[in-house]
């Protein structure tokens, strides 16, 4: 892989677990406003934030249900997932889709529930999955062209 195309992937591997960590973010704003503490965060912005974790869920719920027309990474972060939680393919998938029903109620509420947990749990996961992952292409990256088989 050339260089370029080898920096191109990190940027969008990069990108995948940042979208985790602004659901993050989104789901704590949500959490602190229950407890009476104001962020300042504007509605929309956390609204567009949890939507794009709910695609983040989406998509590696799909990956685990074998569709196809999916990004390699995408489904290497859906396999590291998978292996990182307990219980048959099947259950993950609900899960997910359960993760995933959380987040568009709070998007569509602007509220914290108990339910978020899960989805945190699981963004948690893609966020560290997907950043371990941006981190070996880079240092794969950094020993080619140390190694001048860039």
């Amino acid at each position: 892989m050339s260089k370029w195309r080898a920096k191109r992937r990190y940027e969008a591997n990069r990108r995948f677990g940042e979208r985790a960590d602004d659901a993050l973010v989104a789901i704590s704003v949500l959490k602190a406003r229950s407890e009476g503490i104001e962020l300042g965060r504007d509605d929309e912005e956390l609204r567009a934030k949890l939507e794009d974790g709910q695609d983040l869920l989406t998509t590696v719920r799909d990956a685990l249900d074998g569709e196809s027309g999916l990004d390699p990474f995408e489904l290497a972060v859906a396999e590291n997932v998978s292996e990182q939680q307990r219980g048959s393919t099947r259950r993950m998938i609900e899960n997910l889709d359960a993760a995933a029903a959380e987040l568009a109620a709070a998007s569509d509420g602007m509220e914290f529930h108990r339910g978020l947990q899960d989805a945190k749990n699981w963004l948690e996961a893609i966020s560290t999955v997907a950043t371990k992952t941006s981190q070996a292409t880079v240092d794969r990256m950094r020993g080619n062209v140390a190694n001048g088989t860039h």
